[in-house]
């Protein structure tokens, strides 16, 4: 997934400024390269169904998880009651610009500016969606997009999208991607210190080279110090936990 921009603090379903504004797609850097950021197994689209060898009806815990990665379950885990905070559609546009089949049903009042109050229709209490990282989802990209959109020109969806699809050109290929490792109970305390040590370093060394307190001139001082953190320690872990996840792949 790309997460290119935070839509919600600037569109609010209504005409503004924000109409005349155009993405900015990924500068090109030296010897011509220009990725965007990706995602392919993010925090959202990583959920598994796991059943334990000490399960007491596995057939119905397969059955729930199919249940849960269905399209119909998935609109009311992340809308709401169907009818109530959404419904299907057989008609309009879509967020792509095709043939919509489904769309939210705004609330009619607010708790508060983010939660609907559905209290009218009979359901009393606040949370009416699951976390996303409690369930199995079905979110293709011709799902989502097969959302309703009365007006693309304000809608948050829809300039999302069109904003996904400038940087989609840039899309690293998956071969180059890191997947997600295992590691021993060892190895992944030492990544968590890492973590801390070497991450929070990095982090803070390229807020300063963007912001200018720090001058790229000094570059090799920046990877000496990671370096001196044991960056070969790193890496090594990293690389031992990519040839475990090879081998077991046959490759």
């Amino acid at each position: 997934g790309w997460w290119p921009c935070n839509t919600d603090a600037l569109v609010k379903e209504q005409e503004g400024s924000y109409q005349d504004w155009v993405v900015l797609e990924p500068v090109k850097g030296p010897k011509g390269v220009q990725l965007a950021a990706y995602y392919p197994t993010n925090y959202f689209q990583s959920n598994y169904g796991l059943v334990s060898a000490d399960c007491k009806n596995p057939e119905l815990a397969v059955k729930f998880f199919d249940l849960l990665a269905s399209q119909e379950m998935t609109l009311i885990t992340q809308n709401g009651p169907k009818g109530i905070a959404w419904d299907y559609v057989s008609e309009g546009t879509s967020i792509a610009g095709g043939e919509a089949k489904w769309k939210k049903i705004p609330a009619k009042k607010l708790r508060s500016s983010q939660i609907p109050d559905y209290t009218d229709e009979g359901l009393n209490f606040v949370k009416y969606v699951w976390d996303p990282d409690a369930v199995m989802t079905h979110n293709t990209n011709d799902f989502r997009l097969s959302q309703y959109c009365a007006n693309p020109k304000t809608s948050v969806e829809a300039l999302l999208y069109q904003c996904g699809k400038a940087y989609s050109k840039y899309k690293p290929d998956d071969s180059t991607m890191l997947p997600n490792l295992a590691y021993t109970e060892e190895d992944a305390k030492k990544i968590a210190d890492y973590t801390v040590s070497i991450g929070k370093f990095v982090n803070q060394a390229t807020v300063q080279f963007i912001t200018g307190d720090l001058d790229i001139n000094t570059w090799q001082t920046y990877v000496d110090k990671i370096n001196s953190m044991d960056l070969a320690g790193y890496l090594a872990i990293q690389q031992n936990a990519y040839d475990q996840y090879a081998k077991s792949l046959g490759k």
